[in-house]
């Protein structure tokens, strides 16, 4: 009977042998479970099999582990497995290979940096260039000086509102150009590399207004272009604009010049100190509601129009000055008595019972000479005007309310010989001043008469504020637009070098100034260079010629 043969033969020994020699044998590191009782159970570690336990229990040879495979990491976590030598070196092979890929496009990367970062520093000065300009220029106070506007190199010079000069304009002198900034002393470079700039100004309808040559009044707006470059050729230049609009109003009415202590020659100190204050502007102003006042004054002066030297008009015209003194001053001389009529009677003026002073209407103060008579009418006053004198004028006011009574005013020798006549015609509706130039008749017998008709029902003819005055300054035109301060004295004291200028609670100009920048009782005057320079700054000051240059531009 032929015996079956089993599922696992018994291998011959030297078979066996055999594979374990040539390494053939089973990793045994980690052993199949056995399971026992239902559990599983682990042989201990590093057991051979039982089968090869037997083999060599019949072969009666040793015992002997095999030896590991070599793996870096093992048995690190609860035993697994770590990284071969060959794995670890087939790592760094890949991530050689990668960035092998990877280096040209970190090159390209890198240039584009090295690119851009001149770049970046070019757009950061230019920032901070224009950024400085436009913060500062939107809140100055006026435009100083705009030079070569039709340039690559502009300056421009502006008053801030604490009324120093703020500079910003390209600096030539050595290369790179620059950029400089500041008020005076404090000028900085706060933009190098600059190939240009270019400052151009604009009026209220966008329209370029060429500087200098080009009202400052009229300037609204203003651009500044700047061109910056890399020296180091990395870079092609780049260019940056900027537009500012001034937020603030510009300067209307400024103190133009101060006679704070006139010489001897021209008068008392007390009662021939004035101001004169310029309109900047190409429009009328009205300084009704405007004060003035110096150091330490308790209350300032309230700005009156004057109707006995000049119009009574408290509106500067455009480019126009006006003389401000106090009420008792002497810069004008009168020549007439009770001419303003304010005694409240005719003392004084030859006439009849048919004139009186009466209230109502009137030109300055309380009381008018009314005629209320019928057919024609005269009144006079004799003068004469000192020889000491350089120039003189004569005028007089006069109305009527209705109907068509007539005026003649006129200076004649004191007989029939007519010096000037001021006025021949119809009385106007309203306060109307008549006024002729008298200085060819200086310490000459004059009379001043005043002719007047009236028919029944005519309104009554009326006349005040007639003045013959004149200057011991040379300079003074006798009719310049001249205003009053509600006080006999103007300020506090002029000597005190400051002068304050003002519209109802906002300030228009402050000036504080030094003795020593002229006018200190040599017979000048302290006048002013620059409408729009800064006004307390030495630089803006400058002594004037005798007697100065009152109601005119200064030289």
């Amino acid at each position: 009977m032929t015996q079956r043969q089993t599922t696992n033969p018994t291998l011959p020994l030297d078979h066996l042998r055999g594979r374990f020699a040539a390494g053939l044998a089973p990793r045994c590191e980690q052993p199949a479970p056995r399971k026992r009782g239902g559990e599983p159970t682990y042989a201990a570690p590093g057991s051979p099999p039982s089968l090869l336990g037997a083999m060599r229990s019949r072969a009666g040879a040793p015992h002997k582990a095999p030896r590991p495979t070599t793996r870096l990491g093992a048995g690190k976590r609860g035993g697994e497995p770590g990284w071969t030598l060959l794995e670890c070196l087939l790592a760094v092979a890949i991530m050689a290979l990668v960035f092998a890929a990877a280096a040209p496009l970190l090159q390209k990367a890198g240039a584009c940096y090295s690119a851009a970062d001149p770049r970046l520093g070019l757009v950061d000065e230019a920032r901070t260039g224009l950024a400085a300009f436009t913060r500062d220029f939107r809140e100055a106070r006026s435009i100083v000086e705009v030079t070569q506007s039709d340039r690559a190199d502009s300056q421009a010079r502006f008053a801030s509102d604490a009324g120093d000069t703020i500079f910003f304009g390209l600096a030539t002198a050595e290369s790179p150009y620059r950029i400089q900034y500041g008020r005076p002393g404090a000028v900085q470079n706060i933009a190098f590399n600059c190939q240009s700039l270019w400052i151009t100004c604009y009026g209220a309808d966008g329209t370029v207004l060429p500087m200098p040559g080009s009202d400052r009044t009229a300037i609204r707006s203003v651009g500044a272009t700047v061109t910056v470059y890399d020296p180091a050729g990395r870079a092609n230049p780049m260019t940056f604009a900027t537009r500012a609009s001034i937020r603030r109003s510009l300067p209307s009415v400024v103190v133009n010049e101060i006679m704070y202590k006139p010489a001897l020659a021209l008068g008392a100190i007390d009662k021939n100190q004035w101001v004169e204050v310029y309109n900047a502007t190409a429009q009328p102003v009205d300084v009704a509601g405007w004060y003035l006042w110096t150091k330490d004054q308790p209350s300032p002066n309230l700005l009156l129009g004057d109707p006995l030297y000049s119009t009574g008009s408290r509106v500067i015209p455009a480019g126009g000055y006006a003389v401000i003194t106090d009420t008792d001053s002497e810069l004008y001389k009168e020549k007439l008595n009770n001419g303003d009529f304010e005694k409240g009677t005719m003392s004084d003026w030859n006439s009849t019972d048919y004139w009186k002073a009466d209230t109502g209407s009137t030109v300055s103060g309380t009381y008018a000479a009314r005629y209320y008579g019928t057919g024609w009418n005269c009144i006079y006053q004799d003068f004469k005007i000192e020889s000491a004198a350089t120039k003189a004028r004569v005028r007089v006011w006069e109305r009527a309310a209705f109907g068509t009574p007539r005026v003649v005013i006129r200076v004649t020798n004191r007989g029939s010989a007519v010096f000037a006549t001021l006025y021949d015609g119809p009385c106007q509706t309203a306060w109307t001043a008549h006024s002729a130039d008298l200085t060819a008749y200086i310490n000459r017998d004059a009379r001043l008469e005043v002719w007047a008709y009236r028919g029944s029902s005519d309104a009554y003819v009326y006349v005040d504020a007639s003045v013959v005055h004149w200057s011991k300054n040379p300079n003074l035109p006798l009719d310049a637009m001249h205003l009053w301060v509600n006080s006999t004295v103007i300020g506090k004291n002029l000597e005190d070098a400051q002068v304050f200028l003002a519209e109802r609670g906002r300030l228009r100009d402050a000036v504080v100034f030094d003795k020593s920048w002229g006018g200190d009782g040599d017979g000048s005057t302290l006048s002013r260079r620059n409408a729009f320079a800064p006004s307390s700054e030495a630089a803006t000051w400058q002594p004037s010629a005798y007697a100065g240059t009152p109601a005119a531009a200064n030289p």
